[in-house]
């Protein structure tokens, strides 16, 4: 059956029932991205062990290695968080862009500048 229908016919209850059950057995493509993952790092720590120098011990993978990070996000980098006024100044500038009219009325709202 799909989803869409599937949907129609489902309890509060049930629904709670899957989300609980996909907590514990994930269901879907993380799940398989994780299988992927450690077949991955399995494979490569063999070729490791196999090809590493002797004397030498190699930098063994683990699965998270191997699991796209699909936010974008680099961990490393600080992430610079706007201010509401940055966001709202942003938005004020797409906003003025589309409708000329809101230009208008912000800065008529302004207080006037010290010295004029």
């Amino acid at each position: 059956m799909h989803p869409d229908y599937i949907l129609e016919d489902l309890t509060l209850d049930q629904l709670n029932e899957w989300e609980a059950y996909n907590r514990i057995q994930p269901i879907g493509s993380w799940r398989q991205e994780f299988a992927i993952a450690q077949l991955t790092s399995i494979v490569t720590n063999l070729a490791l062990s196999i090809y590493s120098k002797k004397g030498r011990q190699p930098k063994y993978t683990t699965p998270e290695d191997f699991i796209p990070d699909w936010t974008g996000i680099d961990w490393g980098e600080e992430i610079n968080i706007q201010s509401t006024e940055e966001m709202k100044g942003f938005l004020m500038q797409l906003a003025s862009i589309k409708h000329p009219k809101i230009d208008k009325k912000r800065n008529k709202d302004r207080p006037p500048k010290k010295g004029r």
